[in-house]
C-alpha cells in the first residue's frame, strides 16, 4: 500500500473567504436589508466561506440559492460561480461526473467571456475531477490547456505567483503521467520541473510533495538507494512543518523498503514509529497495513510468536472495517504461521478462509469496475448534452445579431430565400439524420464490444484463479501428507491408523472431483468447444488426458501441472507423451502450440 501521489487543485485567484463565524452572520444580515439583486452574490460567498470550512451541506445550500438566482436575472457573473462553487462541492463529495457536468457549464459562461484565470482555474478543476475517474486522457487534455495560459503568463499576476501556478500544474501532469503507467520518464521530468520551482520559492510543503512523488518512481524502477534518500529529506521537512499525517505515511513507505531489501532492524524502527502515529490519528487502514507488515518481518526472521498478535490484530481491524483484501491477507499469514508450527489442521482451515476472501475481493473489484464504468458512462452524456446546450446558445446568438439584417433580405427576396431555406433545411436534417443513425450505431456496436470484452476478461479471470487457487491447495495439501508420512514412521500403531486415515483424505481432497467438474465448467465458458473438438481429433482421449490438454492451454508448467492433478513431474511427462501419441502429432510439432490453435 502506498499513499497516492497528492493532486491538488489550483485554485486561481479564488473566491472571497471569511472564516470567522460573525462573518456568515452580517452577510445573513444583509440578505434581510439589502437589495435582494445583490442576493445572488452574498449566497455565492456565504457558500466559498462554507466550503473552506469543509462544511459542505451548508455550502451546497446556500450554492444552489445562489445559482437560482443568478439565472433569474441573467447575472453571467454570478452564474459562472454559483456553478463553480457547486463543482467544487460535488468533487469533494466524490460525486465526480456530476462535478465535471457543471464545471463544463461554467466553462461554456467563460468561453464567452474569455476570462484567462477563470478559464485556467476551470480547465484545472477538469483535470482533477477526470483523473479521479481515471479518464486520463481528459484530465491531461485539461491540465495542458490550463498550463498553455499560465505559461503565456496570467494578467495581472506577479512573476513569482506564476511559476507558484505553472509548480502546482506541473505536478499534476506528473501524476496523470505516473498514473497512466510506461510514462514514468515523462513523469519525472514534470516532478522534476515542479521541484525546481518550489525549490527556488523555498516553498516547504510542495518541495515535500515532489520529492514523494519521485521517490514513488524510483521505487518503481526498484532504485531503492535513490528512494530512501528521497522519503527521508521529503521526511524531515514533514516533521518540521508538523505534518503526522505524512510524517506515518513516509515511515511506513520506509519501513516496507527495508522489509523488501531484508534489513529488518531498520524496518521495524520505521514500522513502529508509523504504528504509533497512525493509532493516535486514529487512521485503521494504514494501521492494518502496518500491523501485516510487522508479521511478515516477525515470519521472515522465525520469530512466530512476535508475529502472532500483530496478524489477530490486523484480522480484527479487517473485520470491523471491513477491509476484504487486508482481511484475506492476513488469514494468508495466519495459515503460514500455523503451518511453521506444525499445526497443519490450522494452517488448512485458515488457508480455506484466505481463498473464500479471495472471491469476495474478486467480486468487489469487479463492482468496482462497474460502477467506474457506469461513471464514465453518464459523464459523456453529460458532456453531450453540454455540447447541444452550447450550439444551441451559439445559434441563438448568431440570430439576435443578424435578425435586423436577414429582415430586409427576407423582404427583398421572401420568395427565392423561402424555397432555398426549405431545401436547405431538408438536405442539412437528411445529412444530421444519417449522421446521428451512424454514430448511434457505432455507440451501440462499441457497448456491445466493451460487454464482450469485460464477459470475457471475467471469465479468464475466474479460470486463472481457479486453477491457482488448485495448484495452492494441492500444493499444501502435498506438503501437509508428506509431514504427516514422516512422522508415522515414528509414531505407536493407533497413531499411524489415525495418521494413515487422514493422509487418505487428504488424497481425496487433491483429487477432488468437485474441483475439476468446477474448473471444467470455468474453462468452458472460455473456451466453448475446446473438449468438443479435441475429442473429435481422438476417441482415445480419457478424463485426465482433457485435464491435461486444459492446463497446457492455459500455460502452466510441468511442475504447476503435476501439483493440479497430484501426480510427479515425470508422470505427467509420460501423460504429455501419451497425448502426443493419441493426437497423432508428429515428432517435431508442439504439443502447446496444437492446443491453443485449436479455436
Amino acid at each position: 500500500m502506498r499513499s497516492p501521489a497528492g493532486i491538488f487543485v489550483l485554485l486561481l485567484f479564488p473566491f472571497i473567504c471569511f472564516p470567522q463565524e460573525k462573518e456568515i452572520d452580517s452577510l445573513m444580515q444583509l440578505l434581510n436589508s439589502g437589495s435582494w439583486q445583490n442576493h445572488a452574490k452574498i449566497y455565492n460567498t456565504i457558500s466559498s466561506i462554507y466550503f473552506d470550512n469543509e462544511a459542505y451541506n451548508d455550502a451546497y445550500i446556500t450554492a444552489e440559492k445562489a445559482l437560482t438566482l443568478a439565472q433569474k436575472l441573467n447575472d453571467k457573473d454570478e452564474t459562472f460561480r454559483a456553478l463553480t462553487n457547486l463543482a467544487y462541492i460535488h468533487f469533494e463529495r466524490g460525486e465526480f461526473d456530476t462535478s465535471v457536468f457543471l464545471a463544463a457549464e461554467a466553462l461554456a459562461i467563460v468561453r464567452q467571456t474569455n476570462d484567462l484565470v477563470q478559464k485556467a482555474r476551470i480547465y484545472n478543476h477538469l483535470g482533477n475531477a477526470y483523473s479521479r475517474i481515471s479518464k486520463f486522457d481528459k484530465s491531461l487534455h485539461y491540465y495542458l490547456e490550463a498550463l498553455k495560459i499560465v505559461e503565456d503568463t496570467l494578467p495581472n499576476t506577479s512573476p513569482d505567483r506564476n511559476d507558484f501556478y505553472k509548480a502546482l500544474l506541473y505536478n499534476n501532469i506528473g501524476t496523470v503521467y505516473s498514473n497512466m503507467g510506461h510514462h514514468d520518464e515523462i513523469a519525472l521530468d514534470y516532478h522534476k520541473r515542479s521541484l525546481r520551482i518550489r525549490r527556488a520559492q523555498e516553498n516547504a510543503d510542495g518541495i515535500a510533495s515532489c520529492l514523494q512523488n519521485i521517490g514513488v518512481l524510483h521505487e518503481r524502477a526498484n532504485q531503492y538507494d535513490s528512494t530512501i534518500a528521497l522519503y527521508n529529506e521529503a521526511l524531515e521537512i514533514r516533521k518540521s512543518l508538523g505534518q503526522e499525517g505524512f510524517v506515518a505515511e513516509l515511515l511506513m513507505n520506509l519501513g516496507e523498503i527495508y522489509l523488501k531489501l531484508g534489513m529488518y532492524a531498520q524496518s521495524e524502527q520505521y514500522l513502529r514509529e508509523a504504528i504509533e502515529i497512525f493509532g493516535r490519528l486514529d487512521k485503521k487502514k494504514f494501521l492494518t497495513f502496518c500491523y501485516q507488515s510487522m508479521a511478515k518481518l516477525h515470519v521472515n526472521t522465525s520469530q512466530f510468536d512476535s508475529a502472532f498478535p500483530f496478524i489477530l490484530s490486523s484480522i480484527a481491524l479487517s473485520e470491523q472495517y471491513n477491509y476484504k483484501e487486508f482481511e484475506r491477507d492476513g488469514y494468508q499469514l495466519l495459515s503460514d504461521y500455523f503451518a511453521a508450527k506444525g499445526d497443519y489442521k490450522q494452517a488448512l482451515d485458515n488457508l480455506n478462509k484466505s481463498m473464500v476472501l479471495s472471491d469476495s475481493v474478486f467480486s468487489t473489484e469487479m463492482s468496482v469496475k462497474v460502477a467506474e464504468i457506469q461513471t464514465r458512462y453518464e459523464t459523456e452524456k453529460m458532456e453531450q448534452e453540454i455540447e447541444l446546450l452550447s450550439m444551441d446558445n451559439e445559434i441563438q446568438s448568431l440570430k439576435i445579431k443578424r435578425k435586423s439584417t436577414l429582415v430586409y433580405i427576407l423582404i427583398a427576396l421572401a420568395t427565392v430565400f423561402i424555397l432555398f431555406l426549405v431545401i436547405l433545411v431538408l438536405l442539412l436534417n437528411r445529412r444530421r439524420l444519417k449522421q446521428q443513425q451512424i454514430k448511434s450505431e457505432l455507440e451501440k456496436s462499441k457497448l456491445l464490444e466493451n460487454k464482450l470484452l469485460e464477459e470475457n476478461a471475467h471469465q479468464s479471470k475466474q479460470l486463472t484463479t481457479h486453477a491457482l487457487n488448485m495448484l495452492q491447495k494441492n500444493k499444501l495439501l502435498q506438503e501437509l501428507e508428506q509431514e504427516l508420512k514422516s512422522f508415522s514412521t515414528k509414531a505407536d500403531d493407533s497413531l499411524r491408523k489415525k495418521l494413515a486415515d487422514f493422509r487418505r483424505q487428504i488424497n481425496r481432497n487433491m483429487n477432488s472431483e468437485k474441483d475439476w467438474e468446477l474448473f471444467r465448467l470455468y474453462f468452458e465458458e472460455v473456451n466453448d468447444s475446446f473438449f468438443t473438438t479435441l475429442q473429435q481429433k481422438s476417441n482415445e482421449l480419457t478424463t485426465g488426458d482433457l485435464k491435461l490438454a486444459a492446463l497446457i492451454r492455459l500455460n502452466l508448467n510441468i511442475k504447476e501441472a503435476a501439483a493440479v492433478l497430484n501426480i510427479s513431474p515425470d508422470s505427467l511427462r509420460k501423460a504429455r507423451y501419451r497425448l502426443r501419441q493419441k493426437l497423432g502429432l508428429v515428432e517435431r510439432e508442439n504439443l502447446t502450440d496444437y492446443l491453443n490453435r485449436i479455436s
